[in-house]
């Protein structure tokens, strides 16, 4: 060996030695404020003011009941015992539940590195993998506690990965290999749901970046087995999901899709596609809540359309580019396509239009792909040794900024108050955000500035029922009664099915001395079967004789 193999080998040696420490070093700069924070938004209702978290019980009690106390819509059991776990550790303390997410974003990154260094050089695996350590799109699942779901889901795709790719590098898998896949499988799908997609990550990293000179039937019917018994596993796993949330599949539907066509909820998505591309690429600007007239319905085509077909098309001619020349490439963009489409809302509307929380599985498809342009840049462009520099200066400095960007904002999730009110700095023209400011100035009993939000909320978009109920809320709380229901009658026209606003409807008619009209508010809530009106079915009896 030359002078110069010894000394790459040498600093091959010690960049594997050292790789794993840089990458954990940069996953706790990025996000060890967030130790500090409290339990906050839906840290309350998933942990603090959880019976199922608060007392440890056996592990099958939590495949046995949803996510959230009385909400069958989310099932989660594993994030769910795991919480139960750190209660019983720390007595409760909201330091040991984010310690445990800093350290769940180590292991995440960790397991990141491993699979980029099955799919790309060490140099270049190590700066996307340090990319990923401190990316802030990833902030907000590692400032929150419920954002461990997204955390364990993301680990269990990356382990899979790893056992799938080494594997398949050493001959085939073996039964033992099966079976720890589909225990990996659904350990990411008790995490959270989207865990239900490895099979298809492990099949697109099949055909495009496996080796294996076999003929196609060959290898299919050495994988057939594998792919049977993870099949097997997420079925069963699935039918117990449909059974304890009573067949309940995608949960509550966000307010914006709800009336909206398939079509026109593509075209909205559409729209969606280059806030995913620019939160992937350069997240500097950060936002809790995407929701219109900031991030807008669509019914009909526009530039925002236009601007995502233009990246779709660009992100599918770059795949196909890929396949011969850069392989990885293509295995990125496909890992993110694949990671992006259960919350796209393509198929089936979900509870939000968007969520940086849904970025971290299609994070690691995105920089994967973005290694692999990077070696196929270093193969390609003249003076090699000036575009290595060039590319780890870059590096250097989109890995210190990331850090300092995700650091900092680990304490908007400090407390309840931080979190509402970055939600209307991070965007003022959502109105979800000022409806939340709202709610959490009525729970102070801040009458008049929960009813400036509330009207903020509802002159931005009108949509929404639940502002128009709190509003009236609000204005009965402050004895404008005439006020009350117009607001409550207009809530039912958007959605008849809420018991609370028909009941406060009828009681405000009663208070306006309108009988007549309170009566058939009564009636009508009987005949749909409202709990609260069936003490006082006697009495609107007596009064219709």
């Amino acid at each position: 060996m030359t002078d110069a193999g010894q000394i790459g080998a040498v600093n091959s040696v010690w960049l594997r030695r050292l790789a794993p420490i840089l990458v954990i070093l940069a996953a706790v700069a990025g996000s060890a404020p967030s130790v500090g924070n409290r339990f906050a938004y839906d840290d309350r209702v998933a942990v603090e003011d959880n019976p199922a978290v608060r007392d440890l019980q056996a592990p099958s009690v939590y495949f046995q009941q949803p996510f959230y106390p009385g909400d069958p819509s989310v099932y989660r059991p594993f994030t769910a015992l795991g919480f139960a776990v750190q209660w019983r550790i720390g007595h409760g303390s909201p330091a040991v539940f984010h310690a445990t997410t800093v350290a769940l974003k180590a292991v995440a990154s960790l397991a990141f590195l491993a699979v980029a260094g099955l799919l790309l050089p060490g140099a270049v695996a190590l700066a996307v993998a340090l990319i990923f350590a401190v990316h802030p799109v990833h902030s907000e699942a590692v400032g929150s506690v419920v954002g461990q779901a997204e955390l364990h889901m993301t680990i269990g795709v990356l382990l899979a990965a790893f056992i799938y790719l080494h594997s398949r590098r050493r001959g085939g898998p073996v039964l033992k290999t099966a079976v720890g896949l589909a225990l990996t499988a659904i350990y990411s799908a008790a995490s959270k749901e989207q865990g239900i997609m490895i099979p298809a990550i492990l099949l697109m990293l099949e055909v495009t970046v496996v080796d294996d000179r076999r003929s196609r039937w060959e290898r299919v019917r050495l994988l057939a087995p594998t792919y049977g018994v993870m099949a097997l596993a997420l079925a069963g796993f699935w039918a117990l999901r449909s059974d304890v949330l009573a067949g309940n599949l995608a949960g509550p539907i966000a307010w914006p899709w709800r009336g909206l066509s398939a079509a026109d909820r593509i075209l909205t998505m559409l729209g969606l596609v280059p806030q995913w591309l620019r939160l992937l690429v350069w997240p500097w600007h950060l936002s809790i809540e995407y929701n219109p007239p900031a991030f807008p319905v669509a019914t009909s085509w526009g530039v925002n359309q236009s601007a995502g077909l233009l990246a779709v098309l660009g992100a599918v001619g770059l795949a196909w580019w890929g396949r011969r020349t850069a392989r990885p490439v293509t295995a990125g963009l496909l890992w993110a396509a694949i990671a992006l489409f259960p919350v796209s809302n393509l198929l089936i509307p979900t509870g939000i239009m968007m969520a940086e929380r849904t970025l971290m599985g299609p994070s690691v498809g995105f920089l994967i792909g973005v290694g692999g342009i990077t070696v196929w840049l270093l193969s390609r462009l003249p003076g090699e040794r000036v575009v290595r520099g060039v590319l780890a200066a870059a590096a250097v400095v989109v890995v210190t900024a990331f850090t300092w960007r995700s650091a900092i904002r680990m304490r908007v999730w400090k407390d309840d108050a931080s979190v509402i009110r970055q939600m209307v700095i991070d965007e003022p023209r959502s109105y979800f955000a000022h409806f939340n400011q709202g709610l959490w100035l009525e729970s102070q009993g801040q009458w008049p500035a929960a009813e400036q939000e509330f009207r903020a909320a509802i002159s931005l978009w009108d949509g929404d029922g639940r502002m128009l109920e709190h509003l009236a809320g609000v204005y009965w709380k402050l004895g404008r009664y005439d006020e009350v229901v117009p607001l409550l009658q207009r809530t039912l026209t958007i959605e008849e099915n809420r018991p609370a606003a028909r009941l406060m409807l009828h009681d405000v008619l009663e208070k306006l001395h309108r009988p007549d009209d309170a009566r058939a508010v009564a009636l009508r809530g009987i005949e749909l079967g409202d709990p609260g009106f069936a003490p006082r079915v006697s009495r609107l009896r007596r009064g219709r004789r």
